[in-house]
């Protein structure tokens, strides 16, 4: 049994054998072969049980390294609402397969020390994520949500980031492209993101 706990990283669990059942922020949830669970930072997690026969590969990373290595792009900011709200899907026989060829190599890759060791790692881990990305499309378009005033402009303003370049650095020209002024857009994206529109803007400048 899992004591209650809240999450401070991105965890990835893919059951392979045997069935397990959980508590995620009061919520009871059932998890079977080729279930995977996405628990995001912040989620309650307690009263976690397996069957004797579990099986599983799991994956825990930082919010850092996420936002090193990935910042919000595409619909990714769907998929992180779609799992706060249902942390839970079923992946299709050859999604499994793939994830479990990522997990295979990402081990190995940990257990081989070199020079250039970091740089694979981020580069797998990055190949794992867009590689993962169609089967989260897929959950992602069977169940919709709607957005509130603030999620459908922090949406916008992610697109917008997203498709400019070169991408101006002032906040002001994409408030003002928004329609809202650059204070309301800074809070959106602290509330809807939890960073500021200036380190946001950083981040992409930094991947173009």
């Amino acid at each position: 049994s899992i004591l209650p706990c809240q999450l401070e990283v991105f965890v990835i669990v893919l059951v392979l054998e045997g069935k397990a059942s959980v508590n995620i922020n009061g919520t009871r949830y059932e998890a079977l072969p080729n279930d995977l669970y996405i628990g995001t930072p912040n989620n309650i997690v307690e009263n976690g049980m397996t069957s004797l026969d579990f099986k599983s590969y799991s994956i825990c990373v930082s919010t850092d390294y996420i936002r090193r290595i990935l910042p919000l792009a595409d619909n990714s900011w769907d998929v992180k609402l779609l799992f706060e709200e249902n942390p839970l899907c079923s992946l299709q026989p050859e999604e499994t397969r793939t994830f479990c060829q990522y997990f295979d190599l990402l081990c190995s890759k940990v257990q081989q020390p070199s020079p250039t060791q970091k740089k694979v790692m981020d580069a797998l881990m990055l190949a794992f994520v867009y590689d993962m990305q169609g089967a989260l499309n897929r959950v992602a378009r069977h169940n919709p949500r709607p957005f509130t005033a603030s999620e459908t402009l922090f949406k916008r303003f992610i697109e917008l980031l997203s498709s400019s370049y070169p991408k101006p650095r002032a906040v002001y020209y994409y408030a003002d492209r928004l329609n809202v002024t650059p204070k309301y857009l800074s809070a959106v994206c602290r509330q809807a993101g939890g960073e500021r529109a200036s380190d946001l803007i950083n981040l992409y400048v930094v991947k173009d």
